[in-house]
């Protein structure tokens, strides 16, 4: 397995979950 195949594959789900969490904020619907 390759580190870094690995990082930016996971760097990139972090990257949409937090785009998406930040999308349901905007709306009032996610509430931390």
């Amino acid at each position: 397995m390759e580190p870094y195949r690995f990082y930016f594959k996971y760097q990139g789900v972090v990257k949409n979950t937090l785009e998406t969490l930040g999308f349901l904020k905007t709306f009032g619907i996610f509430e931390e």
